[in-house]
């Protein structure tokens, strides 16, 4: 996802080029510091509150506010203001990060317009549409589908360090395994997820092919983009 974002959005807020390495570094170290505060929500809390992951969060950094000086009830409205602003600018760069694949795909012939609104009528048919859980009972299809998130999420970073490793091997000629190695433990565990969350969900007694359909389409694109990648490294006559 990341990834994906560095190239169509963030490359384009730079000054200049050299400002990646503390843009891309420094943005990601900041992440990590979120991902440590957003545990400690829970740790301090103990456990999940009533009003779920976002009121647990909120409570939690109320009480880390308070450690600080900081009033609980100001800190937990901090909390409830970080966390949606995490959830909407997600949503607004998820959005736009796909109104530009779907242009890409269409060769640009579909206008920028035409693809924000196919991007949202995708999220909507998501959130309204429902499916069978793993026990029969009917949930929305954005939960029937979100186990496959985190795998999808893992195989586009293995795909652009791929990517990345043919340009380097290709179009700088220069040793391209730093990049390489990483890619193939990202991709062997991730199609080895994505099989397994496959395997899973055809064997329950109402099979969730919501999310089936898809983790196969991912792994049958994961097989064609790592072929074609190789098929360009080995073959000199095809340039980066």
């Amino acid at each position: 996802f990341h990834s994906l974002v560095g190239s169509g959005t963030t490359s384009k807020q730079l000054r200049k080029e050299k400002d990646t390495v503390l843009v891309g570094y420094g943005s990601m170290l900041l992440e990590g510091l979120v991902a440590v505060i957003a545990i400690a929500t829970i740790m301090i809390t103990g456990t999940i509150a009533q009003g779920g992951p976002t009121i647990t969060y909120a409570q939690g950094f109320g009480k880390f506010a308070a450690i600080i000086g900081i009033d609980p009830k100001v800190g937990m409205s901090l909390g409830l203001l970080a966390i949606n602003s995490f959830l909407l600018t997600s949503l607004d760069t998820a959005t736009r990060l796909t109104r530009y694949q779907i242009q890409e795909i269409s060769n640009m012939k579909i206008d920028k317009y035409t693809a924000t609104v196919i991007a949202v009528a995708a999220g909507m048919a998501l959130l309204l549409t429902k499916a069978h859980g793993p026990t029969g009972n009917v949930i929305p299809a954005w939960l029937a589908i979100w186990p496959i998130f985190g795998a999808s999420n893992q195989l586009v970073a293995a795909l652009a360090l791929l990517t990345i490793g043919v340009w380097v091997g290709k179009a700088l000629k220069k040793d391209n395994r730093f990049m390489m190695y990483p890619m193939w433990f990202m991709l062997v565990t991730t199609v080895a997820a994505l099989g397994f969350l496959i395997k899973d969900n055809l064997a329950y007694e109402h099979p969730n092919y919501i999310l089936v359909v898809p983790s196969i389409i991912l792994l049958i694109l994961a097989i064609m983009m790592v072929f074609e990648s190789l098929k360009a490294l080995k073959n000199p006559d095809i340039k980066a």
